[in-house]
């Protein structure tokens, strides 16, 4: 979600709740799911922009969830929640357990308790345990049938597959890059953030950049000719 795209997307949707005190018709529950707000251009002006879609409005029939990484997650978000909805929790996630990682590898219909014992033969059991190496290792074993290598070599190999995973939607323009030139360029950024201490390259307005995040202007076209 984007700033233009707020109103569309969420803004609109909120706005059209019933005034607060107002006696509405059963209409049902509104669920609001945010996920990677982390990644989103509006995430610090997102507490304003709720704020006002949501003032004097009936939240009683409102569900609201978010995910976010603890360190981007705008502080300024929990009060406006509490005010609108009368409580804001704020939880961290911790590892899938070994039952839940099956059952969420059989969800994308492979084997998950074949491919969970394979990811412990192979020590690579903490992938499991986080939904989003474990879709790595999902990928790797639908298209090879099983997972063999170090940790290392998994988790390369996975990166192999999302970076063939092209979605059209997702792009203005034909891509005309190779697989090996996108895994160059991608090892380049991540290792311009690691050695520069940032952990997203943010591609939004320069003064809405956090103090983690490496502006995709000149900042990169620096660390680009470094390495």
């Amino acid at each position: 979600m984007t700033e233009n795209s707020y109103l569309e997307e969420l803004g609109c949707h909120l706005e059209s709740l019933p005034p607060e005190g107002a006696t509405a018709a059963d209409a049902g529950v509104l669920w609001v799911v945010l996920d990677q707000a982390d990644e989103s251009s509006l995430r610090q002006r997102l507490p304003g922009r709720l704020k006002k879609s949501l003032r004097g409005r009936d939240t009683s029939r409102v569900r609201f969830l978010m995910a976010c990484r603890t360190a981007d997650y705008p502080q300024t978000l929990t009060p406006v929640l509490s005010e609108a909805f009368g409580a804001c929790w704020c939880v961290d996630l911790v590892p899938l357990s070994r039952n839940e990682a099956v059952a969420l590898a059989d969800s994308a219909d492979v084997p998950g308790e074949e491919l969970v014992a394979a990811a412990e033969e192979a020590g690579a059991a903490v992938l499991a345990g986080v939904p989003l190496t474990l879709e790595l290792l999902v990928l790797t074993y639908r298209v090879d049938g099983r997972l063999h290598g170090t940790p290392q070599d998994l988790f390369a190999r996975g990166v192999v597959h999302l970076a063939e995973d092209h979605d059209q939607h997702r792009e203005r323009r034909a891509v005309t890059t190779t697989v090996p030139q996108r895994l160059t360029v991608a090892g380049r950024i991540a290792a311009w953030m690691m050695l520069s201490g940032h952990r997203t390259v943010w591609r939004g307005r320069a003064f809405e950049a956090g103090p983690y995040d490496l502006e995709g202007g000149a900042h990169w076209r620096t660390a680009r000719s470094g390495l």
